[in-house]
């Protein structure tokens, strides 16, 4: 690899007296005047390293001219010696890898050697302080920036920037009102993903939203852009740029949307490329059969699934995945009278012969969850929606079983 690069030096202006113009220091260290032309620093990565620590050292040097009553930087460049002996085929030591959870917020940070440098976690919602930190461990005196939802946290104030607006975790609020607000009327303009930082991300302080149609195809946007949450709508109903308001009127966002969808990786690395954010699915159906699930209901106080009912069994077509978060599921491998129930906010995947895991769930944990007993009556049309006589001859009693709302 060959570089050629121009080099703009620091210019160093003379106090104004008779006579006086302007210099600058060159490579060369010299004083010279500025108009003439610096040279071009070229070769090979190596060669380049070199000749740019080699600047470094003679401009700053340079730098210590004194005019007048001037007074200019301290001769002493932090790390310059460090810089003049260290190899340039030496790898990079302040390298660090970010390890975030299904929020995006970092969890772990390791050094380039692979070794923990930092540990966090953060208080629960319930706690009412979203995002402040509960776990925070480091073996070093660098502290990562990055921490709650991947935002940048100002060491001063506490505040998280997320490019819009800042948030403080104290309180679990934004400081400043919702730049979309008049599209949220019922929502206050400084609540932090409707009240639900669990299951939901505001990656910009603003909401905004790529739209797909019911076949997984990406359309476009809406008037507010590529930033937010997908909504899904009817291909005739879609003009791009459309008003923000009429595309939740005509859509349904993509996590209350009770179909099963397939939306590509192209489709997905579109959304990503041009600023927005892949959001997770809940049930992974990779199987060539149908399977159902019941909806989670209401958490927090948002119905997770509105229009559906937690009392009937809703199906995932083969080979789409479901966007909605999920109480529980059953596939034609899942014992006759059992069904599988999901932990809040845990997706599944059902596999290619049928079976289903939880995705990130230990097998060996106790507790009322995987394969069980219905746990009520609530989950009897779950645990029966294979039984066809059941389906076929109760059509009332069952009406949830393979017929979706619209």
């Amino acid at each position: 690899m060959y570089l050629r690069l121009s080099i703009i030096n620091p210019i160093l202006l003379m106090p104004t007296t008779a006579g006086a113009k302007g210099f600058g220091g060159n490579l060369y260290g010299s004083i010279v005047d500025m108009t003439t032309p610096l040279p071009f620093i070229e070769g090979d990565e190596v060669g380049v390293s070199v000749q740019l620590v080699v600047m470094l050292s003679r401009v700053h040097s340079c730098a210590q001219f004194e005019a007048g009553n001037v007074t200019l930087p301290e001769g002493e460049l932090e790390c310059l010696a460090d810089l003049q002996t260290a190899s340039p085929n030496l790898p990079e030591p302040d390298l660090y890898f970010y390890h975030s959870n299904h929020l995006g917020s970092s969890s772990w940070i390791t050094d380039a050697s692979g070794a923990v440098n930092q540990h966090l976690q953060y208080l629960p919602p319930d706690s009412y302080r979203d995002g402040e930190d509960y776990i925070y461990q480091r073996n070093s005196s660098w502290a990562v920036p990055y921490t709650f939802s991947g935002k940048e946290k100002d060491s001063e104030t506490g505040y998280s920037y997320f490019g819009v607006r800042y948030y403080d975790s104290d309180l679990s609020i934004w400081l400043s009102v919702d730049p979309l607000a008049d599209k949220y009327p019922s929502t206050s303009p400084f609540m932090y993903t409707l009240g639900n930082p669990v299951m939901y991300i505001d990656p910009w302080g603003m909401n905004a939203n790529p739209i797909f149609d019911e076949s997984g195809d990406l359309l476009g946007t809406d008037s507010e852009g590529w930033k937010g949450e997908a909504i899904v709508m009817k291909k005739d109903d879609f003009k791009q740029g459309m008003d923000h308001s009429d595309a939740e009127k005509k859509g349904t966002y993509l996590s209350k949307y009770g179909k099963g969808i397939k939306i590509t990786d192209e489709s997905w690395d579109k959304v990503v490329k041009n600023g927005g954010k892949r959001m997770d699915t809940y049930v992974t159906n990779n199987s060539d059969q149908t399977v159902y699930y019941k909806p989670e209901g209401e958490k927090d106080g948002v119905d997770q699934n509105p229009g559906y009912s937690t009392k009937e069994a809703y199906p995932i077509a083969p080979n789409t995945d479901l966007y909605a978060m999920v109480d529980g599921v059953k596939t034609r491998k899942t014992g006759k009278n059992k069904v599988h129930k999901v932990p809040t906010g845990y997706s599944v995947t059902i596999h290619k012969d049928g079976t289903a895991d939880i995705d990130w769930w230990p097998d060996n944990v106790p507790g009322p969850y995987g394969e069980v007993d219905a746990p009520d009556e609530n989950w009897y049309n779950l645990r029966d929606c294979f039984n066809k006589k059941k389906i076929n001859n109760s059509p009332k009693k069952y009406p949830g079983v393979g017929l979706p709302p619209r």
